[in-house]
């Protein structure tokens, strides 16, 4: 593994958690004591799908060492924000999720998609998978991972006036950076290489 590409996961943390400090924390209502697992958590899971958009962006032009570091970062920094969010897992820190004492039907929906998409994160990892059907996962996590960032946060999308800082929601942001992913997954699929 090269140092660039350390430098680079570093770098996007760095970056994601600068950014998502400036929302929550100095734009918006989160106490800074906050910052090491729920804020943190919020650019872990972008860093994932951006990492996760690199991947697909190495694997459609056939860099297969690439494809494979950009992807492993994606994998683990999506381990990594499946733990936190667990930890987080409330109706204090996610009262959008919650009616009275259970989930609601947009919590219920985004914690099953989260959950698919991590279960095909793992069969990424698997060896021996025939190249369509990796290809075809790789798809597939990609939309489980959207479905799970559109319930997360599809009701403040388009409430600007409700941004904090006037910067999009994180969910927002990595909602769209996966689309992208997820066209190139397609034509990775498409082009059968």
């Amino acid at each position: 593994m090269s140092l660039s590409k350390i430098n680079a996961l570093v770098g996007i943390l760095i970056l994601f958690t600068v950014y998502a400090v400036l929302r929550y924390n100095v734009f918006g209502d989160v106490d800074v004591q906050n910052i090491p697992v729920f804020i943190l958590n919020k650019s872990i899971s972008m860093s994932s799908a951006f990492f996760l958009l690199l991947a697909a962006w190495s694997h459609w032009h056939k860099e297969k060492e690439a494809t494979k570091i950009w992807g492993t970062y994606s994998l683990h920094l999506a381990m990594v924000h499946v733990v936190l969010s667990l930890m987080l897992l409330s109706d204090v820190y996610y009262p959008k999720f919650f009616s009275e004492a259970r989930m609601n039907v947009d919590g219920e929906l985004s914690m099953l998609f989260g959950a698919l998409a991590a279960y095909l994160y793992v069969l990424l990892r698997k060896t021996g998978i025939a190249k369509r059907t990796f290809h075809l996962i790789q798809l597939l996590a990609a939309i489980a991972i959207a479905v799970h960032l559109f319930f997360m946060g599809y009701t403040g999308w388009l409430k600007y006036g409700s941004w904090q800082g006037g910067l999009p929601p994180i969910s927002l942001l990595s909602f769209i950076i996966v689309l992208g992913g997820g066209v190139l997954y397609l034509r990775v699929l498409r082009r059968e290489d």
